[in-house]
């Protein structure tokens, strides 16, 4: 088929449910032949303008493309910079990434160690690698040991990958890599709001039962950086606790208007 072929296809699919099954999309007539179109949907940014459902053409492309993994993952991981601003890619591309095992491993691991890369996607890159690991036990060593690499070559500049980094090898309850983890931590190269401080890792990991310190504000901490630049502004003034009535809703959350955008791409002022 062609790309009109396609979108005519997958178009009329619409939003998936909460829950719903994926659909077998080989029933639609995709085959092997469309991968590299279904490729090219999802990393067509055009449709997050779309109203109504074209804009979830790239979402059921991706989905489409889980059946026919290996063949295209390297061309889908070289679009992780704009899938990492989708919530729901963020959530389902590992499982799509996943259905590539090993094949999988060179241009996650490429991907993730490049500094060029936005550091939510290369985020990306770890989830997908844990993933593999989750869904195909075999691996799970291999996926470890690149994470724990991946770790060690971070500095603090790093701060936030290595705490998606942590929070994967938390996934896959990878107590042999304390050490690692211990190191990183105190040298400074972990951002804690992301995944919580050395304590909170060593109890998720069964290390300790409790903690010997009380334990931060991860929501003030997470307040006090600059959502632009990810700096911290620890030298601001410290401002009066908000006793909020609802759930602040983040730049990153789903926007509750029920488009499936991010708040900061749709109703934040």
């Amino acid at each position: 088929m062609n790309k009109q072929q396609i979108i005519n296809v997958l178009s009329p699919l619409g939003e998936p449910r909460d829950g719903q099954a994926w659909l077998d999309y080989t029933a639609y007539s995709l085959t092997s032949a469309d991968v590299s179109i279904l490729v090219k949907l999802v990393q067509d940014d055009s449709f997050l303008d779309e109203a109504g459902n074209a804009y979830w053409v790239p979402l059921h492309a991706w989905r489409a493309l889980k059946a026919f993994m290996p063949q295209g993952v390297a061309a889908l991981i070289e679009g992780f910079n704009l899938l990492a601003e989708d919530d729901w890619a963020l959530e389902e591309i590992p499982l799509v990434i996943a259905a590539a095992k090993d094949k999988a491993f060179q241009p996650l691991i490429t991907f993730l160690q490049d500094a060029e890369n936005d550091t939510e996607a290369r985020g990306l890159a770890a989830a997908s690698l844990a993933q593999i690991a989750l869904e195909h036990k075999n691996l799970r060593k291999t996926v470890v040991d690149h994470l724990v690499k991946s770790l060690q070559q971070t500095t603090a500049e790093d701060a936030v990958l290595n705490g998606h980094i942590i929070a994967q090898l938390v996934r896959l309850r990878a107590g042999e890599a304390i050490d690692a983890i211990r190191k990183a931590f105190h040298e400074q190269r972990v951002d804690i709001t992301v995944g919580g401080d050395l304590e909170d890792i060593e109890m998720d990991l069964g290390l300790r039962t409790e903690r010997s310190t009380p334990r931060p504000n991860y929501q003030q901490l997470a307040m006090q950086e600059d959502d632009d630049d990810g700096e911290w502004e620890a030298e601001e003034p410290a401002i009066a606790q908000v006793i909020r009535t609802e759930p602040k809703i983040g730049r990153n959350d789903v926007c509750p208007c029920g488009s499936g955008k991010k708040y900061k791409k749709c109703c934040m002022p």
